[in-house]
C-alpha cells in the first residue's frame, strides 16, 4: 500500500496542468512566440487602421491599444514594447502625412505619438504585470492542490502504515505465541527423548546448557554454573581420558564427533549418555565455538546388553545338557552386562529351593558369599525374595532396596550387617516355570553400579529365566529319555536273544520232522501209500512255512538291533527284476493272473544290496500275487530321475482303506479276513521290506484306493554311471 500510495503522488505531481493559464504560461516559456504574436497583431491593427484611417482619424491608435494588451499578456512586456515601436513607426509611415515616408512630425503630430507611446507602455506595464501575477497565483493554487492531494496521500499512507503497524503488531504477536508453543514443543520432546542441547563459547569457556542437559546429567536446571571442567567430574573415570581425546581432537580438525560415554549422577547412579557436537570457526578458520547435544541411551544400552545376552545365554545353555554348567555360565553373562550379582535356584512351590549358581564379577566375594550362606542357611517362610516367587509364581521387582525392606529381609543382627555390607540398591527375582510348575526362581542384583531395575528390565528377566527353565526341563527330559532308552534297549536286547533261542529251539525239531518226512518219502522206514505221500507233502510245506517265519522274525529283530550288515554295490534294475519274473510268473499263472513287467534300459541301476534288493521285491510282488483275486493282473514299473529309481507293482486287488496305509507298515499287522481271507505269515513282511529300504537310503511307500487296487513303490538312490552323470 505504501508503495501504491508513493506512485499516486508522483503520478499527481507530473500530470501537465490544463486551462487557459497552463496553456499561456508555456507559451510564455517560449519566447520567440511572444514576439511573433506581436509583429503579427501589430501588423494586424496597421493593416486594419490604414484601410479605415477615415474613420478612425481622431482614435488612430485604437487598433493599436488592442494588440499592445494582447501582446504584453501573450509575451510579456518586451513584446509589448516591440509592438508599440511597430505601432509609432506604423502610424508615421504608412498613416501620418505626407505618407509612405518617414518625416518628422509636427507639434500637432507628436503629441499623439507621444501619448500613444507612454499610455502604451503603462497599458503594456500594467496587463504584463496583471499577467504575471496571474500566473503566480495559478501557480500557488496549483501548488496548493498539489499539495493538498500530496496531504490526502500521506493522511492515506499514514492510515496504512497505521494498519499495517496493527496487522504487523498482530503477526509479532503471533509469532511471539508459536515461538513460546515451539519452545515448550522442543522442552517436552527434548524431555520425551532425554535429549539435551549444549554450546560451549571457547573464548571465555563459558558453557551453556539446556534445561534437559541438566537432566540427562542427574542435575537441577540452573543449579550451577557450567564450566568444561566441571563437565569433566560428571564423566565416568573409565571414560573420561576418551572423551578428553575426541574433543580435543575435534577443535584440532574442525571435525563433528559422537560418542558414547558412562556418567554418574549425584546418588551415584550410572548413566549412558550419547554425544555428539559440532565447531564453528570466524572468518580466520579459528575455532571459537562449539555445540552439539546429549542424550540419555541407558534404556538403549542396556535393552541391547539385554539382547546379547540373551543370545549368548541362549548358545550356552543349548551347549550343553548339563544344565547345572550352563546355569553358572549364564549366571557369569549376567553379572558383566545386567547385574552386580546373579544367583539361580532351583526349588518348589513350598517355597524351599537349592542354590544352584551365584555369581559376581569379584570371585572372592563369591566364596564369601557362599560360605555365608552353608553356615546360615536361608529361611523360607520369607513374605519376600526367592521362597515368595516359588510360592506365587509372580515376580518380584524392588527398584530401590531401603532400610526398612533389609531389616524386613534379615532376622538378625548379624544378617543385617552382611546385608549393609554388600550395598544391595536394587534386585528382579523372576520365576522360573515349566510346563505350568515353577521350578526356580532367578535373581538380579544392583550393588555398586547403582543400576535402578525398572519395569522394561522384567522383559529381559522373564526371558533368559523361561530360556533356563526350558535348559532345565530340556536336560530333565533327556536325563528321563536316556533312562527309557536305556530300558528299551535292554528290553530289546532280551527280545532278541528271546527271538534267537527261540528259533534255535525251533529250527531243532523242524529240522528234524524234515529228515524223517523225507526219509519217510524215500520209505526207508518201510512202504507209504498214495495217500500217506500226499500228507507228507503237506507237511514239508507246512514245516517250510514255519521255516521261513522263523527266518522273518529273526531279519526283523536283526534290523531292530541293526545287525544288518549291507553289501553295497550298482545292481542293475532290468536283471534283477528279470530275474525275479522268471520266479514269480509261474505262481502268477497258476492262480490266473496276468503278470507284465516290460523292462527298462540296461544302464538303469541302483546303490543298494542285491540280495535285500531281491528280498524286498519278492515280499512287494508275493504280496500281490497273494491278495489279487484270479482274473486280476500284476504291472512291474521303473520310473527314474538323476537321483532316484523308483520300481512300482501295481495290482488290481481289493486295495487297502485311506486308513489303513500306515498301518500295514507296522511289525505284526495283517489286514484280516475283511480283505482276504487267505492271508497268512505274522505281518512282517512290509514291516522288513520298508527298514531295509530305509536303512539303504530310499523308502517303501503305497497308494491305494478301497476296491481299486494297490501301487507299493520301491525308491532307492540312483547308482552313479557315466550316462546318468553326463554334462
Amino acid at each position: 500500500m505504501h508503495e501504491t500510495n508513493e506512485t499516486r503522488i508522483a503520478e499527481r505531481r507530473s500530470s501537465p496542468r490544463t486551462g487557459f493559464f497552463a496553456i499561456t504560461q508555456r507559451w510564455r516559456e517560449k519566447s520567440l512566440i511572444g514576439y511573433a504574436t506581436a509583429v503579427i497583431t501589430s501588423g494586424l491593427a496597421l493593416l486594419v487602421t490604414y484601410q479605415m484611417q477615415s474613420e478612425l482619424q481622431r482614435v488612430i491608435f485604437v487598433l493599436f491599444f488592442l494588440a499592445v494588451g494582447i501582446t504584453s499578456w501573450v509575451g510579456g512586456f518586451g513584446p509589448a514594447v516591440v509592438t508599440i515601436l511597430i505601432a509609432l513607426l506604423g502610424v508615421d509611415y504608412f498613416i501620418m502625412p505626407p505618407g509612405w515616408s518617414f518625416a518628422v512630425p509636427g507639434r500637432m503630430d507628436i503629441y499623439p505619438l507621444i501619448s500613444f507611446g507612454l499610455v502604451s507602455a503603462v497599458i503594456a506595464w500594467l496587463a504584463t504585470a496583471q499577467r504575471r501575477l496571474s500566473f503566480e497565483l495559478a501557480d500557488q493554487t496549483q501548488l496548493l492542490q498539489e499539495q493538498n492531494i500530496e496531504l490526502e496521500v500521506q493522511m492515506e499512507e499514514s492510515q496504512s502504515l497505521q494498519e499495517e503497524l496493527e496487522q504487523t503488531s498482530d503477526e509479532l504477536v503471533a509469532t511471539n505465541d508459536e515461538l513460546l508453543r515451539n519452545r515448550d514443543f522442543l522442552a517436552q520432546a527434548q524431555s520425551t527423548a532425554q535429549l539435551g542441547s549444549w554450546e560451549w563459547d571457547l573464548s571465555d569457556d563459558r558453557v551453556t546448557w539446556s534445561d534437559q542437559m541438566f537432566r540427562v546429567y542427574g542435575r537441577e536446571p540452573g543449579s550451577f554454573e557450567v564450566k568444561y571442567d566441571v563437565f569433566k567430574n560428571f564423566v565416568h573415570p573409565d571414560d573420561r581420558e576418551m572423551v578428553q581425546k575426541i574433543v580435543a581432537r575435534s577443535r584440532e580438525t574442525g571435525d563433528p564427533f559422537a560418542y558414547d560415554h558412562r556418567v554418574i549422577w549425584p546418588d551415584g547412579t550410572v548413566r549412558w549418555v550419547h554425544g555428539r557436537g559440532r565447531v564453528e570457526k570466524n572468518e580466520r578458520g579459528e575455532v571459537v565455538r562449539m555445540l552439539g547435544s546429549g542424550q540419555d541411551i541407558t534404556e538403549r544400552k542396556n535393552a541391547a546388553n539385554a539382547q546379547r545376552l540373551l543370545s549368548e545365554a541362549s548358545e550356552a545353555l543349548a551347549s550343553s545338557l548339563d544344565y547345572k554348567a550352563t546355569l553358572r555360565a549364564v549366571a557369569n553373562l549376567a553379572v558383566r552386562d545386567m547385574a552386580d550379582w546373579c544367583s539361580v535356584a532351583i526349588g518348589d512351590e513350598s517355597g524351599r529351593y537349592e542354590n544352584l549358581a551365584v555369581a559376581h564379577r569379584d570371585p572372592e566375594r563369591v566364596r564369601w558369599v557362599e560360605e555365608y550362606t552353608r553356615l546360615n542357611p536361608p529361611r523360607f517362610d520369607t513374605p519376600t525374595g526367592v521362597p515368595q516367587v516359588l510360592r506365587t509364581g509372580k515376580p518380584e521387582l524392588y527398584p530401590e532396596i531401603d532400610d526398612k525392606m533389609l531389616e524386613a529381609a534379615a532376622s538378625t543382627e548379624e544378617e543385617r550387617r552382611v546385608v549393609r555390607e554388600l550395598g544391595l540398591y536394587s534386585a528382579i527375582v523372576m520365576p522360573m516355570s515349566a510346563q505350568g510348575h515353577v521350578i526356580g526362581a532367578i535373581t538380579f542384583v544392583s550393588a555398586e553400579s547403582k543400576r535402578r531395575y525398572v519395569e522394561g528390565d522384567l522383559w529381559f528377566a522373564e526371558r533368559l529365566a523361561n530360556r533356563a527353565a526350558v535348559a532345565i526341563e530340556n536336560s530333565r527330559l533327556f536325563e528321563e529319555a536316556k533312562a527309557a532308552r536305556a530300558e528299551a534297549e535292554g528290553a530289546n536286547a532280551a527280545k532278541a536273544q528271546f527271538l534267537a533261542s527261540m528259533s534255535h529251539e525251533l529250527r531243532t525239531p523242524l529240522n528234524a520232522i524234515a529228515g524223517y518226512a523225507e526219509l519217510m518219502e524215500l520209505g526207508v522206514l518201510g512202504p507209504v501209500t498214495e495217500k500217506q505221500v500226499e500228507a507228507l507233502g503237506r507237511l514239508q510245506r507246512s514245516r517250510r512255512h514255519l521255516n521261513t517265519l522263523v527266518d522273518q522274525v529273526l531279519n526283523f529283530a536283526r534290523i531292530e538291533a541293526g545287525k544288518v550288515q549291507f553289501e553295497f554295490a550298482s545292481v542293475p534294475v532290468n536283471e534283477s527284476l528279470m530275474k525275479l519274473a522268471d520266479m514269480i510268473a509261474p505262481q502268477a499263472a497258476g492262480k490266473g493272473l496276468r503278470y507284465s513287467f516290460d523292462g527298462c534300459g540296461a544302464d538303469i541301476a541302483v546303490r543298494a544290496d542285491r540280495d535285500r534288493l531281491d528280498q524286498i521285491m519278492l515280499n512287494l510282488i508275493g504280496n500281490a500275487v497273494k491278495y489279487t483275486p484270479a482274473g486280476g493282473a500284476i504291472r512291474v514299473a521303473v520310473d527314474c530321475d538323476p537321483k532316484t529309481v523308483s520300481v512300482s507293482v501295481h495290482d488290481t486287488g481289493p486295495g487297502i482303506p485311506a486308513d489303513k496305509q500306515q498301518v500295514i507298515f507296522q511289525p505284526f499287522v495283517q489286514l484280516g479276513p475283511a480283505n482276504e481271507g487267505t492271508s497268512t505269515g505274522v505281518g512282517l513282511g512290509l514291516a522288513i521290506s520298508r527298514d531295509l529300504a530305509r536303512a539303504m537310503g530310499g523308502d517303501v511307500t503305497v497308494r491305494s484306493m478301497n476296491g481299486s487296487g494297490s501301487t507299493f513303490t520301491l525308491t532307492l538312490p540312483r547308482a552313479a554311471t557315466s550316462s546318468n552323470h553326463a554334462p
